[in-house]
């Protein structure tokens, strides 16, 4: 995954698909990101969570809840920081603008 630019704003790559249950770190550790998160099959038990270790489970930001096709989450990620979504069925994209 490339760091580009999006207006004056590095973007980290195209949208990627998130893998349930598995941590993401971006590739630069040293700048803070706005992380957008968006559905693309619905599910159930959807929830992201984050933190500053590869289980990232500090911070809860969606709880346990139904996605639809097209809702949208816009995350805060710290530098170096770790995220993960669960989720029944659900397929989340996400991609990565520095803040």
């Amino acid at each position: 995954m490339g760091v580009g630019l999006y207006g004056n704003r590095s973007l980290i790559g195209t949208p990627v698909v998130l893998v349930s249950a598995s941590a993401v770190q971006l590739q630069d550790l040293s700048t803070d990101y706005y992380v957008y998160f968006n559905v693309t099959t619905a599910g159930t038990a959807t929830s992201i969570t984050l933190g500053p270790t590869a289980s990232a489970n500090l911070l809860t930001v969606a709880a346990s809840s139904t996605a639809t096709v097209g809702q949208l989450y816009t995350v805060f990620v710290p530098a170096g920081w770790y995220f993960k979504f669960t989720g029944t069925t659900t397929v989340m994209q996400y991609t990565a603008v520095a803040a």
